[in-house]
């Protein structure tokens, strides 16, 4: 290249860039606090909490520059991304888990089966609890009567301590019973939810 042709890129390189500069510095920047109002060729201290609009040299407006953002504001942001972010980990795991659902069962039935093999030890455990239940009510009973044989003289004590010793019998054997039962409703309700979701997914599909 000719150092003539050199030159003439450079000057209009250095043109370029100076009416830039130059309209870049002709833009003023303006703001309101309060009642007063600021204008200068970069932005005023004094706009330093509130919106400062940008003007092009016929006055027009060029851009804006937002308010920076108060604490109280900055806080909500903050839990918005939080929360934002949880969302989209919840999601993540709700796709492993939806896709270890389809691989695990193939239809709803095989669902039902997997919750019936669940329950059947549960169940085989209730109805031992509840036989014995049968068992320590039918001797609380028994106990009841024997109380009214001495109506309202003194009881003996080896009946006192059968009537206590069934009490308690009784007390362990009844919270056993009723958490047998959560149990069960326990599984009941995971394969409940596992059967719905397993067909919202194949609905989505088809």
């Amino acid at each position: 290249m000719k150092p003539s042709s050199q030159l003439f890129i450079s000057l209009g390189l250095f043109a370029s860039i100076g009416l830039a500069t130059n309209a870049q510095a002709q833009l003023m920047y303006s703001c309101r606090v309060g009642h007063e109002a600021y204008s200068a060729g970069t932005p005023p201290p004094e706009c330093a909490n509130v919106e400062i609009k940008v003007l092009n040299p016929d006055g027009s407006l060029n851009s804006r520059i937002p308010a920076p953002l108060t604490p109280a504001q900055r806080k909500k942001k903050q839990l918005e991304e939080e929360a934002a972010h949880a969302k989209d980990l919840e999601n993540i795991e709700q796709g492993h888990q939806d896709n270890a659902l389809l691989d695990t069962y193939k239809t709803e039935a095989d669902i039902d089966a997997a919750c019936q093999r669940d329950l059947g030890p549960i169940n085989d455990d209730l109805a031992r609890a509840n036989a014995q239940l049968q068992k320590i009510e039918a001797e609380r009973n028994k106990n009841q009567q024997d109380t009214k044989a001495y109506g309202s003289g003194p009881i003996p004590i080896n009946l006192r301590q059968a009537i206590e010793l069934t009490e308690n019998s009784w007390t362990r054997q009844t919270k056993l019973v009723a958490g047998l039962h959560e149990k069960q409703q326990r599984v009941i309700n995971l394969y409940a939810d596992r059967k719905k979701r397993f067909h919202d997914l194949n609905s989505k599909t088809q």
